[in-house]
């Protein structure tokens, strides 16, 4: 299988995010007493190109992470001959209709003195609001050598900074695959 990664919108992450949602297929057949040694689907992203593009930046902080999940549990990282199972990941950004419009002086100075603050000393002008919301998915799979689903997560997050650092790229990976594999099954 090829490294399912889909890009629908120019690349957007998981950092700097809020509403993270979290869900592990209920139906696992990963039987921890029957896997030990584990290999990548496929190898490192490598970035020819010599432009800094976050999907590289993901790839190697999701690989290290998991990596730290599957050891911490007793899993032992090996070649893909010798692997039980393989590791897989998916990511997506998506677009969903919103409200959107402007914000007008009116609506911040409504919202400041419902919240207690001082109005005289906010910010007041109009300014756009998106009509739409950026979602992150992350989806986790194993599956035995020859294919067979053992195990899946999916996480996602609602988008709110395009341009994250890497250390906030770092830390929502290290929340969202820390949710993912809470309940997974330590080596026996």
């Amino acid at each position: 299988m090829v490294l399912r990664l889909l890009i629908l919108l120019p690349l957007v992450l998981l950092s700097a995010c809020t509403g993270m949602k979290v869900e592990v297929a209920e139906k696992s057949l990963f039987d921890a007493s029957q896997h030990q040694f584990y290999a990548w689907e496929n190898t490192p992203m490598v970035n020819n190109s010599g432009r800094e593009e976050v999907i590289f930046k993901v790839d190697a902080i999701l690989r290290v992470q998991v990596n730290e999940q599957l050891q911490r549990r007793g899993y032992q990282m090996a070649g893909r001959e010798q692997a039980d199972f393989l590791v897989a990941y998916q990511y997506l950004v998506s677009l969903e209709a919103d409200q959107g419009g402007i914000i007008s002086p009116t609506d911040e100075a409504a919202a400041a003195r419902d919240l207690g603050d001082d109005v005289n000393n906010t910010r007041i002008y109009n300014h756009p609001v998106n009509p739409y919301i950026q979602r992150a998915k992350l989806a986790l799979e194993l599956t035995d050598p020859a294919g067979k689903k053992l195990w899946r997560a999916v996480g996602q997050q609602l988008v709110e900074d395009e341009s994250p650092s890497d250390n906030a790229l770092r830390q929502s990976l290290t929340r969202i695959t820390g949710k993912m594999f809470r309940g997974f099954p330590d080596r026996d």
